[in-house]
Formats: C-alpha cells, sequence, structure tokens
C-alpha cells in the first residue's frame, strides 16, 4: 500500500501551524499573571478631617491604580476599645462591605457617601480599615482613627 506524500504533506503544514499558533497564544494570555505588585492607593479622604458625622453618610474618596487589573476594594470600621455600648446606651458601630465597582479596571477614583453612620452610633473612637485587591491577589491595606460625633461640623452635603 503507497502512501501519496504529496497529499499529507501540507495538511500536516496546518496541523503544525495551527498548534504553534496556539501555544503562542496561550503563553501570550499568561504574561499578565507575573503581577507581583500591590495596588497603589492615595488621595485619601475619610470623613471630613478623619471625623465622621452620626446619622450622615461618609465621605470616601481614593485614587486607585495597578499595573494589572484592579479586583475590589473592602472597608471595614470598627471600635477603637471594643465597646458596644456607651453610657447614653448607644451602640457601638461596627461595619464591614466589599466593593466591586474598580473590578477590571486598571486605575479609578472612587468617591461617593454610601456607607451611612446609623443614628444610634455610639460617639467616641474607631478604626478604619481600606484594603485595595488586584486580580493577582495582592492587597494595600490602609488604617486610620477616625472619630464618630454627633457635634454638626464644618461639613458639606455636596463634596
Amino acid at each position: 500500500m503507497k502512501t501519496n506524500l504529496r497529499f499529507l504533506l501540507p495538511q500536516a503544514k496546518t496541523i503544525i501551524y495551527g498548534l504553534s499558533m496556539f501555544t503562542v497564544f496561550f503563553l501570550a494570555s499568561c504574561s499578565d499573571d507575573d503581577d507581583s505588585q500591590k495596588p497603589l492607593v492615595s488621595n485619601l479622604e475619610v470623613g471630613h478631617g478623619d471625623t465622621i458625622h452620626i446619622g450622615e453618610g461618609i465621605h470616601l474618596e481614593f485614587d486607585a491604580e495597578d499595573d494589572g487589573l484592579l479586583d475590589y476594594y473592602r472597608i471595614q470600621i470598627h471600635p477603637e476599645n471594643g465597646h458596644n455600648k456607651s453610657a447614653l446606651g448607644e451602640l457601638a458601630w461596627d461595619y464591614d462591605s466589599t466593593f466591586t465597582e474598580v473590578s477590571g479596571l486598571r486605575n479609578h477614583t472612587v468617591h461617593h457617601h454610601n456607607i451611612m453612620v446609623p443614628e444610634e452610633t455610639a460617639e467616641g473612637a474607631y478604626h478604619f480599615h481600606l484594603m485595595v485587591a488586584d486580580k493577582a491577589g495582592n492587597v494595600t491595606a490602609i488604617e486610620r482613627e477616625l472619630v464618630a460625633t454627633h457635634e454638626e461640623g464644618e461639613h458639606t452635603h455636596e463634596d
């Protein structure tokens, strides 16, 4: 039985070309997996001079950027000394939420007033934690000390 090599040679070239193109595209698509840089966070503003006003939304603003793609940011707020009730019967406030509006972006400016401080929140010192993560799992964490107050401050609802 004779095999016609002239017939098989073009098919073999097509198969080899297809496999080599698949390999090139596969390796190229994996190049972003080497992201070892943590996201950069700048221009962080929390509340008004690190004061949050009970019964109002917290002013939150920051810039986030990454050499790869951002994934999410997480906000945690909890009492500084672990108290859970004030002498007036007010409750210490805990907050923990993850936001995905930055997912898939290289940079983004976050600015909102979506975190409401409940009316029954105890005045006093609180810890604020911001964690910004990229798609590769790198995380930048920033902490701030906040003061929760019922007092009217010099703040506006426009910013």
